[in-house]
């Protein structure tokens, strides 16, 4: 069948043919930042619950735009502790995940939170997360 003819079949009945969008790049690298510090030295395992965290950001196309999932992972359990959606990729998306996080494993005495950053991000002040926390 000739891809003329298909086409005009599609017009008649009016068919239209899904697009893939376009990927997103959401950050420019900067070549000249040192890399990020490994700080679990690529173990992703723990011991226990609560002693290692590892998080990450997700872009999410909908119907009314891009969506910002960022969530943080506990190794041990490889369970999601915590989690926070908008529809901005700010340093409040990844807070209020760390947030929800660190009340999900109140209980356990280990609270320390990895982080493993892009060559390009600003880490997230730890100090002011704890103090807003208690």
């Amino acid at each position: 069948m000739n891809r003329k003819r298909v086409a005009r079949i599609m017009r008649e009945r009016e068919i239209v043919g899904i697009t893939r969008r376009k990927s997103r790049s959401l950050t420019k690298q900067d070549r000249t930042a040192p890399p990020a510090p490994d700080l679990i030295q690529r173990d992703f395992t723990a011991p226990m619950p609560g002693l290692k965290f590892v998080g990450d950001i997700t872009c999410l196309p909908t119907a009314e735009g891009w969506l910002y999932l960022a969530t943080v992972i506990d190794l041990c359990t490889r369970e999601v502790v915590g989690w926070s959606m908008a529809d901005h990729m700010r340093t409040e998306l990844v807070a209020d995940a760390i947030r929800m996080a660190m009340r999900a494993v109140a209980r356990l005495a280990t609270r320390s939170f990895i982080q493993i950053a892009a060559r390009n991000t600003r880490p997230i002040n730890s100090g002011d997360l704890l103090l807003s926390w208690t």
